[in-house]
C-alpha cells in the first residue's frame, strides 16, 4: 500500500492520513482535511469558547422583505 499526503487547507502543509481520512478520501476526494496540528488548535479554540459562554449574535443583512 502507498502512503497518502493530503495537504492542509489552513497551513498547506503536506501531512499523512490515518486509515479512517485515507477511506474517506477515497470516497469523497473533495472533502477539506486540517492537519492534526490545526485541528488540535481550533478544537482547543472551540472548546474554551464554549465554556467561556460567548455567543455571537449577528445582525440580520438590510434587505426589503421577500427579496
Amino acid at each position: 500500500m502507498f502512503v497518502m499526503k493530503i495537504v492542509c487547507v489552513l497551513c498547506d502543509r503536506p501531512f499523512t492520513a490515518d486509515t479512517s481520512q485515507e477511506k474517506k478520501l477515497r470516497k469523497h476526494p473533495y472533502r477539506i482535511f486540517l492537519c492534526p496540528d490545526c485541528h488540535q488548535r481550533i478544537a482547543h479554540r472551540t472548546l474554551a469558547r464554549q465554556e467561556h459562554g460567548e455567543k455571537r449574535v449577528h445582525s440580520p443583512l438590510d434587505c426589503p422583505p421577500g427579496g
